[in-house]
């Protein structure tokens, strides 16, 4: 809604800014220009937040889930896995036993 607000005001902007290029009186486009920018500063900052405040819950909530705390461990380092292997494997060079 908020930033459907914004995209009105900035056509609107743009609408005054031909109306006034047309009036030719480059002084009172920028004065009106800036008095409209400045009313809808507080209300782009609110839309800012908003979509922070949005990102942050999505975030929160990914690390929450019971999908993020259900994670297997980390798999151990290649070189602690080779190292397991070889003490519990046989030795390859030792002959079969029969």
């Amino acid at each position: 809604m908020l930033a459907d607000l914004t995209a009105v005001v900035q056509s609107g902007l743009d609408f005054i800014d031909v109306v006034l290029a047309r009036d030719g009186n480059a002084d009172r486009s920028f004065k009106v220009r800036t008095a409209v920018q400045a009313l809808l500063h507080p209300y782009e900052e609110s839309l800012q937040q908003k979509r922070a405040r949005g990102k942050q819950t999505n975030i929160t909530k990914f690390f929450t889930s019971s999908a993020a705390t259900s994670l297997p461990p980390p798999s151990p380092s290649p070189e602690l896995a080779a190292k397991h292997a070889r003490s519990t494997s046989p030795s390859l060079t030792s002959p079969p036993s029969l």
